[in-house]
């Protein structure tokens, strides 16, 4: 890569060009390296001090576990420069205060390695933050759902499958994909109807590999996979999240969440809960879809209580009721740069209350921590009142008691 070899022989004209061409400042090489190391270790000042100037991570350690302070000769104009640099970032994070970078720094110009139809986009204009996808921390970006058990092997016998066999864009009533939908929800744009019901969405099985029905037909949108330009940025206090790069309609698939298939048994014994997404399958065995090591895009997604978003389940390649495709749709239309999320619901706040809150900063914010300091005092008082009155009662009791003994 071009910038590896400006930082090898210390040309900054062509590594301030890989800079100005958005080149992920903290591309890393076979061995773990970025620029910074690389620099730091040929005692390239120059390049040092472009790379730092630009945001390059003073922290990240290679293959070796070495920073790039430890890769560069000790008090070399390079290993000060790294000191000095070091002190000063340091010294805001002490204070709590994070130094603002003078650019947003693209650590990743596609963290979906080309496996999506378009390419996922990483920035982070906030903070010292790796890419999300960066060994040994990072997870495995997916496409689709991913078993590491014999539990939740989905069944995939075609002849279980039911399939239209229309000659046209299976927009007539009798399409039997359409019917086992109550009907085809999709118009000819690939948005959902308007009378499509968010609140109470039924579930929707898309034409199949059986079907008879071209690979144009309108009831095929999940199956074709991401269409809208998407970004995944370092937000102000909430992590990661997701935003929209283009404007999109309301009823527009964005993504499915995707991740590790998992029983509800093993996902109760699993410490970190943060990726779990329970398919509540009410007919029986309750399955999850874990995201935290292997996942897509979605898994950036944020909560917000004024949602843009909502998951709708969507059968493709089989009819196993079990294992729905979770897909995320607009419920409204969405402008280029605003940020993506859906509601997590009240169970899921009502558990992660005790370790943190609400921050969408919404004026009609259902779960911040004042929502919940409320919630507690007025359950405190409910709980004194309800101890007065049985105490009330006992008394009452205790002196018919004595009455009756006289």
């Amino acid at each position: 890569m071009e910038q590896m070899w400006a930082a090898l022989s210390g040309n900054v004209d062509i590594l301030k060009m890989c800079l100005d061409n958005n080149t992920p400042v903290d591309h890393f090489n076979t061995h773990g390296d970025t620029a910074l190391h690389i620099a730091a270790r040929q005692d390239n000042y120059n390049c040092v001090f472009t790379l730092l100037a630009n945001a390059a991570n003073p922290n990240i350690k290679n293959s070796e576990g070495e920073t790039p302070i430890e890769c560069a000769p000790e008090r070399s104009m390079c290993w000060i420069a790294l000191k000095i640099h070091l002190c000063i970032r340091n010294a805001g994070l002490f204070r709590k205060v994070i130094l603002p970078y003078n650019r947003e720094r693209v650590l990743n110009p596609d963290i979906s390695r080309g496996y999506d139809k378009l390419p996922i986009i990483c920035v982070n204009a906030r903070d010292d933050a790796p890419c999300p996808t960066n060994p040994p921390h990072g997870f495995h970006y997916v496409t689709e759902n991913v078993h590491t058990s014999q539990d939740t092997r989905i069944n995939v016998v075609i002849s279980g499958m039911q399939s239209c066999q229309c000659s046209d864009n299976c927009g007539s009533p009798s399409c039997v994909c359409g019917l086992i939908s109550e009907r085809c929800w999709y118009g000819n744009d690939g948005t959902l109807l308007p009378e499509f019901d968010i609140l109470e969405p039924p579930l929707i099985y898309e034409c199949n590999q059986m079907c008879r029905c071209s690979r144009q037909c309108k009831n095929r949108v999940v199956q074709n996979g991401i269409r809208y330009r998407l970004q995944v940025y370092r937000t102000q206090g909430m992590g990661w999240g997701l935003v929209a790069l283009e404007a999109m309609p309301r009823g527009a698939f964005v993504c499915e969440y995707v991740g590790e298939l998992i029983s509800d048994d093993e996902a109760d014994q699993r410490e970190d809960d943060s990726y779990l997404f329970d398919l509540e399958n009410k007919d029986g065995e309750i399955y999850c879809i874990d995201a935290r090591n292997y996942g897509n895009v979605s898994r950036f997604i944020n909560h917000l209580c004024e949602p843009n978003l909502i998951p709708i389940r969507v059968f493709v390649g089989h009819h196993d009721i079990r294992f729905p495709i979770l897909a995320y749709f607009t419920t409204r239309e969405i402008q280029a740069g605003e940020e993506l999320g859906f509601d997590y619901g009240e169970r899921f706040w009502d558990v992660k209350c005790r370790q943190f809150t609400c921050q969408c900063g919404s004026p009609v914010c259902k779960y911040s921590s004042e929502v919940y300091k409320n919630k507690a005092e007025q359950e405190l008082q409910q709980h004194n009142e309800n101890n007065d009155v049985t105490n009330d009662v006992e008394m009452k009791a205790s002196s018919a008691n004595n009455e009756i003994v006289d």
